[in-house]
């Protein structure tokens, strides 16, 4: 699967990469469910993945940044990954590719307050 985006920097910072999560609806005849992971929801074993990118990137408020993500199964049950990041107004690109297997690009970051709930 491929998925392009594109966003507006809305202040200058440095760019380190990108949280990516996703939702899946099942739909049925009369019914449907929703699986989300993203971290606004309670933690599943699907985490949330962290793509870093090998250098940061620093962005200017009112850059634009078109990306996209290149996902491909293996035969490992795995996606090959690769990244491509642009800054159009600076002619910069950089592309990275992922190990998804590896255990550094994974990560769980739901709030605090989904693994403890103090007595009341």
């Amino acid at each position: 699967m491929q998925i392009s985006f594109k966003h507006k920097i809305t202040q200058t910072a440095i760019l380190h990469g990108y949280a990516v999560y996703f939702d899946a609806i099942f739909s049925g005849h009369d019914h449907y469910c929703v699986l989300h992971t993203g971290p606004e929801h309670p933690a599943t074993h699907w985490y949330q993945t962290r793509l870093l990118l090998p250098e940061p990137l620093g962005v200017n408020k009112g850059q634009f940044i078109d990306a996209e993500l290149d996902m491909k199964a293996n035969t490992e049950q795995c996606f090959d990954t690769v990244l491509t990041v642009r800054i159009p107004q600076l002619e910069i690109e950089g592309k990275v590719q992922y190990d998804m297997k590896d255990a550094e690009y994974r990560g769980c970051y739901q709030s605090y307050a989904n693994y403890y709930n103090p007595p009341q």
